[in-house]
């Protein structure tokens, strides 16, 4: 690996926009953006707003990003950012495109 894992951390919670059925399209919209992009992962997460105001109340997901080592521990603090499948995927390709450009190798993740 030559950089740091760029975490998507979708909210899980019943709340959260378009689940139904046991679908998520925020989770589908995002899957194959995922797959391409090299040392990006999917983490389907609990309620991101436990105690706060959750944008599914508002017809919207919940999605954190976060830079993480090769053991998913935080380099950075998570950005989050709430909105629809489309809007999810946009915001997270610019910021796959953004952090691909101004990361270095992080500890643990250097090329061996």
């Amino acid at each position: 690996m030559t950089g740091p894992l760029a975490a998507v951390l979708v909210c899980g919670g019943a709340c959260c926009a378009g689940q139904s059925n046991g679908g998520h399209p925020v989770i589908d919209a995002l899957k194959p953006l995922v797959r391409r992009t090299p040392h990006a992962v999917l983490i389907r997460t609990a309620c991101l707003h436990p105690h706060d105001d959750c944008p599914g109340d508002h017809g919207a997901c919940a999605v954190g990003l976060q830079l993480c080592d090769a053991h998913l521990a935080p380099l950075s603090p998570c950005t989050p950012l709430a909105g629809t499948a489309a809007t999810a995927y946009r915001r997270v390709e610019a910021w796959f495109d953004e952090t691909a450009s101004t990361t270095t190798p992080a500890p643990g993740c250097e090329q061996k």
